[in-house]
């Protein structure tokens, strides 16, 4: 057995292992679910053993609506960034496709990193 054999091995067992776990934390969470709040973090005793369940919080904000309540903040004579974080991007994908006179301004403002390796092994 070649080493991408048993890497193959190795990722589908992980695979059901992962997947196991996902329905043994279900479980444990349907016994305790009455115990812990909706967001937020609690400590309790499961099966003799202390454990903890952490639920984080997700919020999401209306980009549209945003832009809108920035515009009214503005047209009072207030300045939106003090109430609201801006963080502009650019698509990459776009980004390619502008001529190179345009690329050009916004170079100085891009960076290039790598990312985290990956190996994949094809078919």
């Amino acid at each position: 057995m070649g080493l991408l054999d048993v890497r193959r091995k190795a990722i589908t067992e992980l695979e059901l292992w992962k997947k196991r776990i996902e329905d043994i934390d279900d479980t444990i969470f349907e016994a305790v679910k009455d115990k812990v709040p909706q967001t937020g973090s609690a400590t309790m005793e499961f099966e003799g053993e202390k454990i903890s369940i952490t639920i984080p919080k997700v919020v999401k904000w209306d980009q549209l609506l945003l832009k809108r309540v920035a515009a009214k903040i503005q047209a009072s004579g207030d300045d939106p960034e003090t109430y609201i974080r801006y963080e502009l991007k650019v698509l990459e994908t776009t980004f390619k496709t502008w001529p190179e006179q345009v690329q050009a301004i916004f170079l100085p403002a891009r960076t290039v990193m790598p990312g985290k390796r990956k190996i994949e092994v094809k078919k």
